[in-house]
């Protein structure tokens, strides 16, 4: 299933504080207080994308064109050479974002919808209609996450995003925060890559 998704409400905190990356780095001094900051966030983000999980809470809209649609034969004796696959309306949608929370909403055509059903599934939630699907764009407003607090994410993936800060801190002069940057600053941890395989989402 095709669809884009978009971060509407960012999280409140961050897996690692700037006192926690301080005492890592051994900076007893704020003059570097804005540019540590930044770090950790783009070392969260990064392990987000790694994973398709989010670390604390935030809301995401999953936009689809359309209810999505898929190719079905309606006739076993039609001439299989022929074929032209007819369509009908998928039976869920399904979305991908790890630790899923809640739906908070769901749009058609920019109006609410509220027949469906959603459950919890190994990858985020599915989403079935309990009745006709909706026509126009379907939005699905929902949050994601561990937790409200720093305490709720894995010790392990909060000590490889304060690692990965470290990395990007001791280069800040020779690696950017793009993704080739990042990429090369996760290959210098030591463990970094066995940990995030860990929590990748497989789609």
């Amino acid at each position: 299933m095709t669809y884009t998704l978009r971060l509407t409400g960012a999280p409140s905190d961050e897996p690692v504080s700037l006192v926690e990356a301080k005492g890592q780095l051994q900076v007893t001094h704020d003059d570097d207080d804005a540019t540590i900051t930044r770090l950790i966030k783009a070392a969260r983000q990064y392990v987000e994308t790694a994973t398709d999980r989010a670390m604390i809470t935030q809301t995401w809209a999953a936009s689809f064109a359309e209810w999505p649609k898929i190719s079905t034969i309606e006739d076993d004796d039609f001439d299989y050479s022929q074929i032209v696959p007819s369509l009908q309306a998928a039976p869920y949608l399904d979305i991908v974002k790890l630790p899923f929370q809640s739906v908070e909403s769901i749009t058609a055509d920019a109006t609410a919808w509220t027949a469906f059903t959603a459950v919890k599934t190994a990858r985020g939630v599915r989403i079935k209609p309990t009745s006709t699907v909706p026509s126009g764009e379907i939005v699905v407003t929902f949050k994601a996450g561990y937790g409200d607090a720093a305490a709720t994410v894995p010790s392990d993936i909060a000590h490889a995003i304060l690692m990965l800060v470290a990395t990007l801190y001791d280069n800040r002069g020779a690696l950017a925060l793009d993704t080739s940057g990042m990429k090369a600053a996760s290959g210098m941890v030591p463990g970094f890559a066995e940990t995030i395989n860990r929590y990748r989402v497989m789609v």
